[in-house]
């Protein structure tokens, strides 16, 4: 049945009740899941989100629910309407702010993309708020080992004394040269 959808959503459905009387957890499960799945590929936002919701309660680890909700996300995205994409993000945020463990995995899996697509992109190193970032990163390491580090203190004041002697010489050339 791969790439059926059509075909595959009644054989599903018959499952489904079938696994309501006879099946464990675990078949329902990935019945669920397989019902999540063709609704999202078949554009049908608001069944696949009553599956979501279902599905989001059989998940048995923190990154089964991410899988489930980025399949389903990127199929609507693709077949739906914006719109249907966005009843999936409100579920699913209903769902990490009610569940720690998923909602620390999720923001660890979006600032790792971020931090991806910032090594990615090397000409955004020019950027201001890249810049005024690293910035914030560093100063209090600075602002640490000036005060607990005599030789990174003394190699700090030589380079600001170097940059003060090179403006001065900058300055001198420019006024000699007129």
């Amino acid at each position: 049945m791969a790439g059926r959808f059509e075909e595959s959503l009644p054989v599903m459905l018959k499952a489904q009740q079938c696994y309501k009387e006879n099946g464990n957890r675990k078949v329902r499960r990935i019945n669920n899941v397989g019902l999540l799945r063709i609704y999202a590929t078949l554009g049908d936002h608001k069944s696949c989100a009553e599956r979501l919701e279902v599905a989001l309660t059989q998940c048995e680890e923190t990154d089964d629910s991410m899988l489930l909700y980025m399949h389903a996300k990127n199929a609507l995205e693709k077949t739906g309407s914006a719109r249907d994409a966005e009843i999936l993000d409100d579920i699913w945020y209903v769902f990490i702010d009610t569940h720690d463990a998923e909602k620390k995995q999720w923001e660890n899996y979006q600032n790792m993309g971020d931090n991806v697509l910032k090594q990615c992109n090397p000409d955004a190193e020019d950027d201001p708020k890249n810049m005024a970032e690293m910035i914030a990163t560093f100063w209090p390491m600075i602002k640490r080992d000036l005060k607990e580090n005599p030789i990174f203190r003394v190699l700090m004041y030589m380079l600001f004394a170097s940059m003060a002697l090179f403006v001065m010489l900058q300055i001198t050339i420019k006024a000699g040269g007129r």
